[in-house]
């Protein structure tokens, strides 16, 4: 009897271990940069860097992200990462994306670029999705997000 109190003292000293180490706070939003659009005419693709900081006192592997583009709170279209990425503790990261989008959304991108080029509104931008860190093999949590900024088209096009 004495040996298995041994045994289960051991593991719940070592799952409380462990779980300390785990994730606990979620991903904070720094900005982006390198909005681009491509393939305008075939396959319509939004990329952009998004910087992103890890707050934890440990480091991570980011293993999914699925998200949705919005535009004017409009869906623009939806995409994920393709590889996980490690991330250090207490730094920030740059997360490249890809959204698929298609042509009829494009025109609401489009006509809310020209109305933020010609006047001096900013195009609110954001992504919605969740976001899944791993430690370890066993600890795994996922988080949903909404990230929001605005985007100055006259900035990306160098005026």
């Amino acid at each position: 009897m004495k040996l298995k109190s041994g045994y289960l003292f051991l593991f719940v000293a070592v799952t409380l271990t462990l779980t300390s180490c785990a994730t606990s706070k979620e991903m904070e939003y720094k900005g982006f940069e390198n909005f681009a659009v491509s393939g305008i005419t075939s396959q319509p693709k939004m990329n952009v860097d998004v910087t992103l900081y890890n707050p934890n006192k440990i480091g991570a592997t980011l293993k999914s992200m699925e998200f949705t583009v919005l535009v004017n709170d409009k869906p623009m279209g939806s995409g994920g990462i393709l590889e996980p990425v490690r991330m250090k503790k207490q730094t920030e990261f740059i997360l490249p994306v890809e959204c698929s989008t298609s042509l009829d959304k494009m025109g609401g991108l489009l006509a809310a670029g020209l109305k933020s080029y010609l006047g001096e509104e900013k195009v609110p931008v954001g992504l919605e999705g969740a976001i899944t860190v791993q430690k370890f093999y066993f600890f795994r949590k996922t988080y949903s997000f909404k990230f929001t900024d605005e985007l100055d088209i006259k900035k990306i096009m160098g005026n």
